[in-house]
């Protein structure tokens, strides 16, 4: 859409974020919500995504 609107090929389907390019959308598809060990450092617990560790690091000190 140029620069007066968002871009539907640079959003996310999954949870709405636009990242802009194409290639950071790719980058953050991976990282966010592609299955992956992602352990938290403060606990230890495990989890499938880095999106949901990071969700879990909000509450977890």
């Amino acid at each position: 859409m140029g620069f007066f609107g968002s871009s539907t090929v640079t959003k996310c389907k999954e949870c709405g974020t636009d990242l802009g390019t194409v290639e950071r959308l790719e980058r953050h598809k991976e990282k966010a919500h592609t299955k992956h060990d992602a352990k938290c450092k403060a606990c230890g617990t495990v989890f499938e995504s880095f999106e949901k560790l990071r969700k879990h690091k909000k509450k977890c000190k």
